[in-house]
């Protein structure tokens, strides 16, 4: 059990959703983010959850 936790919360933490890509710091963005199962879990499940969502609601609106 602790050999599990001590592996999957890196994991969880550079998946780029708790922890937002930009905020990794370069050597974990570098390697351990693009190795991250859960990168590619996390984007496919996002991208069929929001595959009908209207434009609409994602518009972004320029700063004035």
């Amino acid at each position: 059990m602790l050999f599990n936790s001590a592996i999957a919360i890196p994991l969880f933490l550079t998946c780029g959703v708790i922890i937002p890509y930009h905020d990794i710091q370069n050597w974990l963005r570098v390697w351990l983010y693009e190795l991250n199962p859960w990168v590619r879990i996390t984007a496919s499940m996002l991208s069929t959850e929001l595959r009908y969502v209207p434009s609409s609601i994602c518009k972004i609106e320029p700063l004035s």
